[in-house]
């Protein structure tokens, strides 16, 4: 039976594309949970899947889902901004396509909503691929809940600016994300931290520190392409942050990450970094010893570098089974690390 829908105080804004193995989960999560002044918008990037039938099932039988298939992928930053265009709530929560809401979510943001904050930033709990094992990582390592006023945009953006990465953290003000040009950060891959930190109107924000969000891990749909989002894209947003010092995005992202050598030797052991990548980004850079080692690390085996990892992990990381399944379930993971891993007791593929 459908559900009334009054003017929605918020809309739960999701773009998506050939999700259909994982998208009627990430659904069921949220219509358990609505309420009359809650409203769901999904674009589809012109899936070549099952997503559109899945969709258009919710659209037919919810009143407060709306479905909006593009015929042409406009793209991540497109489609989100697309969601909250078309969407009527005071409040738009950009979610994930792929990931859970924890029962009580959306209640609780509703009542954070009723104290007016500009933004609200919803903490999250990473799980494994198929959402069976807690890693127990959040993405914002507080205890308690966090305001920040007009006056400490800076700290904001040195204490969450690496977090917000993630979109579905983000809850904001409709009318703050309408507020500025958004086509900027079209391609950025990261439209909403232009909007966040681009914005001259946000008085005041909120961190929920409990974790409403259950993140499924390994699964983003810029896998295959970590090292140009990491190293490149992101940098290159957070830098072009005119309204910060240096100092601020420094504590966010280096100007060139690739000049910390052991980022580079994560990446490499993840199957993330290569020589044709040191080519595409570093080669062209000033020549440096910094450049001749990244490129030496860009041809060293990668399987044995994850393993070397795998080994550093099992001595002094233990506790941290988030970083153990990033480096099993990656490209470059190879057998024996598998292996070694069983062999301590621990599985968390």
């Amino acid at each position: 039976m459908k559900k009334t829908l009054n003017k929605p105080k918020l809309s739960i804004c999701i773009t998506t594309r050939n999700r259909g193995d994982l998208i009627t989960e990430t659904l069921e999560s949220i219509v358990d949970q609505i309420e009359n002044d809650v409203e769901v918008v999904v674009v589809d990037g012109a899936s070549t899947d099952n997503t559109g039938t899945i969709l258009k099932r919710y659209a037919d039988r919810y009143l407060f889902f709306r479905y909006i298939g593009e015929d042409d992928n406009s793209g991540l930053d497109s489609g989100y901004d697309s969601s909250v265009v078309n969407s009527k709530g005071d409040y738009c929560w950009v979610m994930t396509d792929d990931d859970l809401l924890a029962p009580g979510a959306v209640r609780r943001v509703l009542s954070e909503i009723k104290k007016n904050y500009d933004l609200i930033i919803v903490n999250i709990e990473c799980f494994n691929t198929d959402m069976s094992i807690d890693l127990k990582q959040k993405l914002f390592n507080f205890d308690q809940d966090i305001v920040y006023g007009k006056e400490e945009a800076g700290k904001l953006f040195t204490e969450l600016g690496i977090g917000l990465s993630f979109i579905g953290s983000v809850v904001i003000k409709r009318s703050l994300w309408l507020n500025i040009d958004r086509s900027p950060y079209f391609g950025t891959e990261f439209v909403h931290v232009g909007v966040i930190f681009e914005n001259n109107f946000i008085e005041n924000a909120l961190l929920i520190s409990d974790p409403y969000i259950l993140y499924r891990s390994g699964n983003s749909v810029w896998t295959e392409r970590s090292f140009q989002i990491w190293y490149n894209k992101w940098p290159k947003l957070i830098w072009s942050f005119s309204k910060f010092s240096d100092q601020e995005k420094a504590a966010v992202v280096m100007r060139q990450p690739w000049f910390r050598l052991r980022s580079l030797l994560r990446s490499r052991a993840m199957g993330q970094y290569s020589r044709k990548l040191y080519y595409q980004y570093i080669a062209t850079e000033k020549i440096t010893a910094n450049n001749v080692a990244a490129y030496l690390i860009s041809i060293f085996p990668s399987k044995l570098v994850n393993f070397s990892y795998v080994f550093l992990w099992s001595l002094f990381r233990r506790s941290e089974l988030y970083s153990l399944f990033n480096l099993l379930q990656c490209p470059s993971s190879s057998t024996a690390s598998r292996i070694f891993a069983r062999a301590l007791g621990i599985n968390v593929l």
